[in-house]
C-alpha cells in the first residue's frame, strides 16, 4: 500500500551575518535525521528541488550558486535603492503639490484679509458719513422746530428705537398761531 505524503516547497533564503555583512550558506536540513517533509528550491537556478542535506552540500559548491550568493546582497541592495528613490521621489512630488497648495492658500488669505480691510474702511466711511447724516438732520429737525414753533413728540424714549408718531400725529396752533405742537394720540 502507498501512501501520499503531503511536501510543501519553500524557498532557500541564506543567512546574513551582521557582523561581515554578507550572506552565508546555512542548510535547512540538520544532520542525521531522516523524514523532513519540507522541499526546497533555491533562486540561482529556477525549477531545482533539493530534499535532503546531501543535496543542499552538492548545490553549495555549484559556480551558479556562489555567484548568486556573492551578488545576493549587491543585487538586493540595488533593488532596494532603486524602491527608494522612487519612494522619495513620490514624496518629493508630494511635497512640491503641497507647496503649490500652500501657497495658493497664503495667496488667497492674503487677498481676503486685504479685501476685509477694505470692507472695514468702507463700513467705517459708511458708518461715518451715516452719523454726520443723523447729526445733520437732528439739526435741521430743531432748526425747524425753532422758525416753525412746532415740536415732535416720539412714542418710544429710547434713542435708538425713537419713532415719530407721524401718522397720529397733528398740529396744533393757537389763536394766534404763535405756538404749534404736534401731539401724538
Amino acid at each position: 500500500m502507498t501512501q501520499l505524503v503531503r511536501t510543501e516547497v519553500e524557498e532557500y533564503e541564506p543567512y546574513f551575518d551582521e557582523e561581515t555583512g554578507e550572506y552565508l550558506d546555512k542548510c535547512p536540513y540538520e544532520k542525521y535525521t531522516r523524514g523532513q517533509q519540507a522541499v526546497y528550491t533555491c533562486r540561482c537556478i529556477s525549477g531545482r528541488t533539493m530534499n535532503n542535506r546531501q543535496q543542499f552540500v552538492q548545490h553549495f559548491k555549484t559556480k551558479a550558486h556562489t555567484n548568486w550568493l556573492k551578488h545576493l546582497g549587491k543585487d538586493e541592495n540595488i533593488k532596494l535603492i532603486k524602491e527608494l528613490r522612487i519612494e522619495i521621489g513620490k514624496k518629493d512630488n508630494m511635497i512640491r503639490l503641497q507647496a503649490r497648495h500652500l501657497k495658493r492658500s497664503l495667496r488667497n488669505s492674503e487677498m481676503l484679509e486685504k479685501e476685509i480691510g477694505e470692507n472695514k474702511k468702507s463700513n467705517e466711511s459708511i458708518l461715518t458719513y451715516k452719523n454726520e447724516l443723523i447729526a445733520e438732520l437732528q439739526e435741521n429737525i430743531k432748526l425747524l422746530e425753532e422758525t416753525s414753533g412746532c415740536s415732535i413728540e416720539y412714542t418710544d424714549v429710547d434713542d435708538e428705537n425713537a419713532l415719530p408718531a407721524w401718522d397720529l400725529s397733528t398740529i396744533e396752533s393757537d389763536s394766534d398761531g404763535s405756538n404749534n405742537s404736534v401731539a401724538t394720540g
